[in-house]
């Protein structure tokens, strides 16, 4: 009986490996983007976080250097707080876009796109034939589209969820 329902248990968990993935995924993606909104991003613009980004990282390579060269090594703290302010600048520095809400926002009027790629290893009767592909890529459209209803109703069922309890997040976090 054990082994009857631990195999039962393996086959439903794995049915579900593939939503339970997205899942986890989209939940990393709504965290990522929770908390990039909230840090500053308009503070400069992309060329002048590029130009600080790149001081940066000469300015820690230019300690790296002088340590190798001249075998004085900066004391303990110090070497720690140059590589924190240097990665917290670096990190600051890709996120920045002057006049923009979030680094994400769209910029100059442009649109853009989600590309979404599934591997598809045609037989080679389909390389014969070319509205073969087409009917391929057509039935793989399908099964994207049902997907990404079933998340966008899997989003709204959390956000539903969450505005009932009062929280501010739609999910719990995923350690």
């Amino acid at each position: 009986i054990f082994i009857g329902v631990i195999s039962e248990q393996y086959a439903s968990e794995k049915e579900q490996g593939d939503v339970m993935f997205e899942r986890v995924r989209a939940h990393s993606c709504l965290n990522y983007l929770t908390r990039i909104s909230l840090l500053p991003c308009n503070l400069l613009t992309s060329r002048a976080a590029a130009l600080l980004a790149f001081g940066a990282t000469a300015l820690t390579l230019a300690l790296q250097l002088w340590v190798l060269f001249y075998g004085s090594p900066m004391p303990g703290f110090w070497q720690l707080a140059a590589l924190i302010v240097s990665q917290v600048v670096l990190f600051m520095a890709s996120i920045q876009c002057k006049g923009k809400n979030y680094p994400w926002s769209e910029h100059d009027g442009g649109r853009r796109y989600l590309w979404i790629c599934e591997p598809c290893e045609p037989s080679e009767s389909d390389a014969a034939e070319p509205w073969s592909q087409v009917e391929v890529v057509k039935k793989a459209l399908e099964r994207l589209d049902a997907k990404l209803d079933n998340l966008q109703d899997e989003i709204m069922k959390r956000v539903q969820r969450a505005l009932r309890e009062g929280r501010t997040s739609p999910a719990p976090s995923v350690s």
